[in-house]
């Protein structure tokens, strides 16, 4: 658009013309220039070195609404400078800029006048000075108090000007000395106060409104009576010092006054003020006020964050959630707080007595059967009991009575299940040292500028279901559990254990079904940050690391449907892999502090 501009009063060159070639490269190495000072010194600089290179402002204001333009243009550098000061960068100024011209902006985008000229403005006298305006409204000049002469700094020292005109600082030797001084720095305050009245009354072009006379202070009109505005007016006959010792009457003053009267100069009494009427008592009424709820919880720009905080923050769960955020383990709450789940029920005729199907459902249940992974070892059965007792005494699932004496059964016949299943080609958990193994790894990670709407656009250009977040950036970090890591071969894997209950068949835990279920609860981007997680922490741990070497993906897997007779073409039932591609962690890796990978 600039360039267009520039070209405006140019006659256009034909294509093939070398000069046209020429001046092309010109501009593209101008605006190479731009990027590199945009890159190295800021917006600001690169944008004043533009405007007055291209005389953007001169060529604007010559154009028809040249002035509205040129506002609206200064506006604009004025909202990116202050993105681009809170979140350096070209491409997520770039990227900012793109989703406000899309969405319309906030307040501070609203239109701006392009001149004051129409205006009130309200300025100080010392600021008004060598000013024009066209009427002037003047109305504490009447001030009469003279405050203490502005201490020099040094102790007992007063400064004036004497009569020949020089400066003096004077330490009081004596009490009368001392109130010689005090009249003269008095007298100097008050010629100071006369020449900033003198100000403010040429000021105005065609009017000047000016508040005079006496007002009440302290039950008193003496120190209204002796200000230096009423000195200039009626203070002819009298001595400075003696005015102030002793004012003329309000009757002389308001003689002095009227005698102003005729020729350009109204006087006029100020406007009755109505008296005020006090509102009227609630309790006589029978009138009742209430302080609306609030039902929005209000959050601070920098918290630290968790997958489960922000799906919450980004359904209409949010209603149900406070706005200070508990960062624990994610063992299926979500999926309880998103999807209404059926209490527990007794055992349908068509299970067997140890089924995990007929385990109770709901965020409790998920907590049992997570603490009862944790504590097992998945290559010694004998250790099964142990950890199966420990988790329905730590985490226990509520169950009626009659399904209660089952429950250890059905957490039994589940580890057999799901650590004898070959979850990928050539690994299965019971074969797995474990040594080669860790539980519930907690990471940390900042993120000082994550901007939402860019996480989701990556998202869905990869190929990943688009998610509901919560609108705005997330400065702060973000904070999780990864339920275990596993190493095979060399590779790195994410294990996370999910007891949603998705049916009673095989085909329930297809990978159709898994593929609905990872969707429709976000699975996609709570897998997507702990491989970011992964991989921050590979870096550091692993001696010449790769993601493409190391990292083999990330497996969830639906438990109830984990079964080794489970299966078709796409492998086991319940279990859902998927590696995402380096681009996108990149990306993501990036994006947590608003940069580009």
């Amino acid at each position: 658009a600039l360039w267009r501009l520039e070209q405006v009063a140019d006659a256009p060159a034909p294509a093939d013309d070398p000069a046209h070639a020429a001046d092309a490269m010109g501009w593209v190495e101008r605006f190479s220039r731009y990027r590199t000072l945009w890159h190295e010194r800021g917006f600001a600089l690169m944008w004043r070195t533009l405007m007055r290179e291209l005389r953007v402002a001169q060529r604007l204001v010559a154009g028809p609404d040249g002035e509205r333009r040129l506002t609206n243009v200064n506006h604009l550098a004025e909202l990116v400078q202050a993105r681009a000061a809170t979140q350096p960068g070209i491409a997520p100024t770039l990227r900012w800029l793109a989703a406000q011209r899309t969405q319309g902006g906030g307040e501070d985008a609203q239109l701006r006048l392009e001149s004051d000229r129409n205006l009130v403005q309200i300025v100080t006298v010392h600021k008004s000075k060598g000013l024009e305006y066209a009427v002037v409204f003047c109305p504490f000049l009447n001030d009469g108090a003279l405050r203490e002469p502005p201490s020099s700094g040094l102790p007992d020292a007063r400064e004036y000007h004497d009569e020949t005109g020089d400066a003096v600082l004077h330490y009081g030797c004596d009490d009368e000395e001392a109130e010689r001084a005090a009249r003269y720095a008095a007298r100097e305050q008050a010629a100071e106060r006369a020449r900033l009245v003198y100000v403010a009354l040429t000021r105005a072009v065609y009017r000047c409104y000016l508040v005079a006379g006496t007002y009440l202070s302290s039950r008193s009109t003496k120190e209204s009576r002796r200000s230096v505005l009423n000195w200039l007016v009626g203070g002819s006959g009298h001595s400075f010092d003696d005015w102030l010792t002793d004012p003329p009457d309000e009757a002389a003053l308001s003689e002095r006054w009227r005698a102003l009267a005729g020729g350009p100069i109204t006087l006029q009494a100020l406007p009755e003020v109505e008296r005020r009427v006090p509102l009227e008592s609630l309790q006589d009424s029978g009138a009742r006020m209430q302080a609306r709820a609030n039902r929005r919880p209000l959050r601070d720009q920098w918290r630290m964050a968790s997958f489960s905080g922000l799906i919450a923050a980004g359904s209409k769960a949010e209603e149900a959630h406070a706005p200070v955020e508990e960062v624990r383990p994610d063992h299926d709450e979500i999926a309880d707080a998103l999807a209404p789940t059926p209490l527990p029920v007794p055992q349908a005729p068509s299970y067997a007595e140890d089924d995990i199907l007929a385990f109770p459902r709901g965020a409790a249940a998920g907590e049992c059967l997570h603490r009862m992974f944790e504590l097992a070892d998945f290559t010694d059965p004998d250790t099964w009991p142990d950890a199966i007792r420990g988790a329905l005494r730590e985490r226990p699932a509520p169950a009626v009575p009659e399904l209660a004496a089952r429950l250890p059964a059905m957490m039994h016949h589940l580890i057999a299940d799901v650590v004898t299943t070959e979850l990928v080609p050539g690994m299965a958990l019971a074969k797995l040292n474990p040594r080669r193994r860790l539980n519930e790894l907690e990471f940390l990670f900042a993120a000082p500028s994550l901007d939402f709407p860019v996480l989701r656009e990556l998202l869905i250009e990869h190929g990943y279901p688009d998610v509901a977040l919560e609108p705005g950036v997330l400065r702060g970090f973000v904070k999780g559990f990864i339920d275990m890591i596993v190493e095979h071969d060399g590779r790195f894997w994410i294990v996370d254990w999910k007891s949603n209950h998705l049916g009673d068949t095989a085909a329930d835990y297809a990978a159709a079904p898994l593929e609905a279920a990872m969707a429709s609860h976000a699975y996609h981007l709570q897998a997507l940050l702990y491989t970011v997680a992964l991989h921050r922490y590979l870096k550091t741990r692993v001696r010449d690391y790769a993601y493409d070497t190391h990292i083999g993906g990330y497996l969830y897997l639906f438990v109830r449907g984990v079964r080794p007779q489970w299966r078709d073409a796409d492998g086991a039932a319940g279990v859902h892999m998927r590696r995402p591609a380096f681009e996108l962690v990149a990306l993501l890796d990036a994006a947590m502090i608003g940069g580009v990978a």
